[in-house]
């Protein structure tokens, strides 16, 4: 999926977008890819207002190797 116009904060706009998947589709992963840690942490704070049934995990280089392995257990 992709926007017909730019927008003012692709954050946002990047969980509006998975949120409407959450709800729409058929069940699965969604993936995000997002360009610093720091807007990662934001879309987890912005996507906890959804209260959405589902697991948000954060991957990123900062993380270190032993928070990693957490996430794909």
């Amino acid at each position: 999926m992709y926007l017909l116009e730019p927008c003012k904060n692709y954050v946002v706009a990047a969980v509006e977008l998975a949120y409407h998947i959450h709800k729409k589709m058929p069940e699965g992963d969604i993936l995000v890819f997002l360009t610093s840690v720091e807007e990662i942490h934001a879309f987890i704070n912005l996507w906890s207002h959804h209260k959405a049934n589902c697991v948000v995990l954060p991957l990123h280089a900062n993380l270190g190797v032993e928070k990693q392995l957490l996430v794909f257990k």
